[in-house]
């Protein structure tokens, strides 16, 4: 069927705006400022279509151009939308229905965590309902990161500067004989964590529960929360970690999606 005039232009001005957004992703993703040649190859469009959509951006102050070497990035007007953005996203309603997925696919308890005051605090469950919500885990407790699953995923991914100052500001108390109380040993898990993108709690913050944990960013990379599932070890075995694993880190990588953090290689977007 022949599309009307009216239906061509609409299209061309989704495509438009669609190419723009790929612009704007790519100035968001990138440490400094970047040319129109760069710009134009990761978005994969000519340089004078890439032109024109960064002029429109420029006058609406969603970019800017550096007048000295010419590279552009994000303008004031995009980091008053993603202020925005941020002030008007309900974490726990996000996370809930990928909370659900988990207890669906685990048919254990499963928990969204925040990082708040150097501590871990459950703000989201779904429970799965011929199972029984452990003690340390229940909604609103507070729970130091180096003995949790969710902590430790934070941990994990937090700045240099951050981490050093969490881990020195009191001692690593022991919970359990499990726990980490070694800040070298803290670390050398810490950096195993950062590696295959989960935490485990081996029984260190109380003998019986179990957890698996995998961190949530926002936009622009930092992390702000963490999921997991949690139960007893008899249930979660280590033997089962790679696939429970592989859950948990979808449902935070899609929680993150929708903060906005973007974790693939722009270069791909069309």
């Amino acid at each position: 069927m022949k599309l009307s005039n009216l239906e061509n232009a609409t299209m061309k001005k989704v495509q438009s705006l669609d190419r723009a957004l790929d612009l704007l992703n790519i100035l968001a993703g990138a440490e400094a400022g970047i040319s129109l040649t760069e710009l134009s190859k990761k978005a994969r469009l000519n340089s004078s279509t890439a032109y024109r959509l960064l002029s429109t951006l420029v006058a609406r102050g969603y970019a800017q151009q550096d007048r000295a070497n010419k590279e552009y990035r994000l303008g004031a007007q995009s980091l008053y939308i993603g202020q925005a953005a941020l002030a008007q996203i309900d974490l726990r309603q996000i996370a809930i229905p990928f909370l659900q997925g988990l207890v669906k696919e685990t048919n254990e308890l499963a928990n969204l965590a925040q990082f708040s005051e150097g501590h871990a605090v459950y703000i989201a469950q779904a429970r799965a309902g011929n199972r029984t919500v452990q003690m340390f885990t229940q909604l609103g407790a507070q729970v130091p990161l180096h003995c949790s699953g969710v902590g430790k995923a934070m941990l994990a991914n937090l700045e240099e500067v951050e981490l050093q100052r969490l881990i020195e500001s009191g001692a690593l108390e022991a919970y359990t004989v499990n726990t980490i109380s070694n800040p070298l040993k803290l670390r050398t898990e810490l950096e195993l964590i950062r590696k295959r993108g989960y935490a485990t709690d081996n029984e260190e913050r109380e003998i019986g529960v179990r957890c698996i944990a995998a961190p949530v960013f926002q936009a622009g990379g930092r992390v702000v929360a963490a999921a997991s599932v949690s139960g007893p070890p008899g249930r979660l075995h280590p033997d089962n970690d790679q696939v429970l694993s592989q859950l948990v880190i979808q449902a935070a990588g899609q929680i993150s999606r929708l903060l906005g953090h973007q974790n693939h290689d722009q270069s791909e977007a069309a």
